[in-house]
C-alpha cells in the first residue's frame, strides 16, 4: 500500500519507528531489525560476537558470525553508550589518552545480511594509530537452513592491513558485512553491495521505515502507553515473523466481560507491557521459534484495536461494500480518548483513514484535518462525518 495523501495526518514523529521506539541499548533489548531467515538477540561489543539466529531454531548463545577488537597503543577501547533504533544499533567508545573517538552501526538488512559499520574520528592534535583486529565465528559456503542449501559470504573491508593510521582530524569507515542467500553469486552480491554502499546506515533505516509504511496501518491516541505499544508490537513482528499462541490469547482475553469492558481492559493491559511501568522500556516479545514467517499478517493487539475498539467491520461484495464503526470509546469526560487516528486502514482495496477530535474542545485539532468529531476518509478524500462516537454504517465508495 502507499501513503494517498500528499501530507499524512499523522506528525511523522508519530509513526516513524526510529523515533519512536529509540532508547538505550542493553543485554535485555534484542537488535530490531531482521532478515528473511537471519534474527538475532543482543549481540553486545563490538561486532556480533554471539545472539544471531539462523532459521527458527534458537541455540543458547546463538551464533557469533564475527568478533571486533579495537587497540590504541595496545589499550583495547570498548563501547562506552549504546543506543537502540528497530532499524539499527549504535555503540559508542572512545580511548581517553588520545580522544579517538569510535562508533559501531549494526544491523541485519532485509536481505539477510549482517551489517558492521566502523567509524573513527581523530580529533585530537595527534597522529593516532588504531590496531583493528577481526576473527570469523562462522563458514563461508554452503550450509543448510530449514532444510534448503544456502550459501555464506564474508565480506571484511578491502585491503589486510589491520593498522589504521589517522591524522589530526582524519575520519574513516569500515564495513564488515556476512550474507546468507539461495545461492553462491547472490550471496557474493548481497555481500559486496552492502560492504560497498554510501551511507549503508541511512540505506537501511529507509527500507526498515519502507517496509511499515507498505504494510502497518499508522495510530494514535491520547494515551500515549496504547501508541507506543500499537508500533513495538508492529516492530516484534517484524523482528520474528509472528507472535506466540499466548500473546494472542492474552489479548483475545481483553474482550471478557469481567475484565470490566473492553476498553479499560486493553487499557490497564498496555501499562503492564512495560517492564517496572519504565515509559522507555516495552516488555519484548518472546521468540517464536515455530515459524519464521509472516502467517498472522498483524499483531494480534492491533487487530483488536481496529476490531474492538473502534469496532470495524465490513459487509457485502466489493463493489457494493459497507463499512460498519461500532466504537467501544467512551467520551473524553468518562475516561475516553480525546482524540485518536487511524490512518492508512487497507479495506478491500482502499486506504481508509479515521479521525477522532473531541467537539467538547474545538479550539484543539489534534490532527489539523479542519474538522471536530469523527471523520473517514477514502484514499484520502473525505466521504463521512458525523459529531459523536455513535455507531453508523456507511457505503464505501468506488
Amino acid at each position: 500500500m502507499s501513503n494517498a495523501f500528499s501530507r499524512p495526518l499523522l506528525d511523522p514523529r508519530h509513526f516513524r519507528m526510529d523515533d519512536l521506539l529509540r532508547r538505550p541499548y542493553n543485554v535485555l533489548t534484542p537488535l530490531g531489525c531482521a532478515g528473511e531467515t537471519l534474527w538475532a538477540e543482543a549481540p553486545q561489543g563490538w561486532g556480533f560476537r554471539s545472539g544471531v539466529h539462523l532459521g527458527n531454531r534458537k541455540s543458547p548463545e546463538g551464533t557469533g558470525p564475527f568478533t571486533l577488537t579495537i587497540a590504541v597503543d595496545g589499550e583495547a577501547i570498548e563501547p562506552g553508550d549504546a543506543l537502540y533504533r528497530p532499524s539499527h544499533v549504535t555503540l559508542n567508545g572512545r580511548h581517553d589518552e588520545s580522544g579517538l573517538q569510535v562508533t559501531e552501526d549494526k544491523f541485519i538488512s532485509d536481505d539477510d545480511v549482517i551489517v558492521s559499520v566502523l567509524s573513527f574520528r581523530n580529533p585530537g592534535d595527534q597522529t593516532v594509530s588504531v590496531e583493528l583486529d577481526y576473527s570469523w565465528g562462522i563458514a563461508s559456503g554452503a550450509v543448510e537452513i530449514l532444510g534448503k542449501p544456502v550459501w555464506i559470504r564474508r565480506e571484511p573491508p578491502p585491503g589486510d592491513d589491520l593498522v589504521q593510521s589517522l591524522p589530526s582530524g582524519a575520519r574513516r569507515m569500515l564495513v564488515f558485512a556476512v550474507a546468507v542467500a539461495p545461492s553462491r553469486e547472490e550471496a557474493l552480491y548481497r555481500a559486496a553491495y552492502w560492504r560497498d554502499r554510501e551511507n549503508a546506515v541511512y540505506a537501511q533505516a529507509t527500507a526498515y521505515q519502507n517496509w511499515f509504511d507498505e504494510n502497518a496501518p499508522r495510530f494514535d491516541c491520547s494515551d500515549p502507553w496504547l501508541t507506543k505499544l500499537w508500533y513495538h508490537r508492529w516492530a516484534s513482528l517484524r523482528r520474528l515473523r509472528g507472535e506466540t499462541d499466548e500473546e494472542e490469547e492474552a489479548v483475545r482475553a481483553l474482550a471478557d466481560p469481567s475484565r470490566g469492558g473492553a476498553f479499560q481492559a486493553a487499557a490497564a493491559y498496555a501499562r503492564a507491557q512495560f517492564e517496572q511501568g519504565d515509559f522507555s522500556l516495552p516488555r519484548e516479545a518472546k521468540a517464536n521459534t515455530a515459524s519464521r514467517h509472516l502467517s498472522r499478517p498483524e499483531p494480534a493487539l492491533c487487530r483488536f484495536i481496529e476490531e474492538s475498539l473502534l469496532g470495524l467491520s465490513v459487509t457485502g461484495e466489493d463493489d457494493d461494500a459497507s463499512l460498519t464503526v461500532s466504537p467501544r470509546v467512551p467520551p473524553p469526560q468518562k475516561g475516553g480518548w480525546s482524540h485518536f487516528c487511524l490512518e492508512n486502514y487497507l479495506c478491500r482495496g482502499r486506504l481508509l483513514t479515521m479521525v477522532w477530535d473531541d467537539p467538547a474542545d474545538p479550539s484543539f485539532d489534534a490532527y489539523q484535518d479542519g474538522d471536530m468529531g469523527l471523520t473517514l476518509y477514502s484514499d484520502g478524500r473525505r466521504f463521512y462525518h458525523q459529531d459523536d462516537l455513535n455507531p453508523f454504517s456507511v457505503a464505501l465508495p468506488f
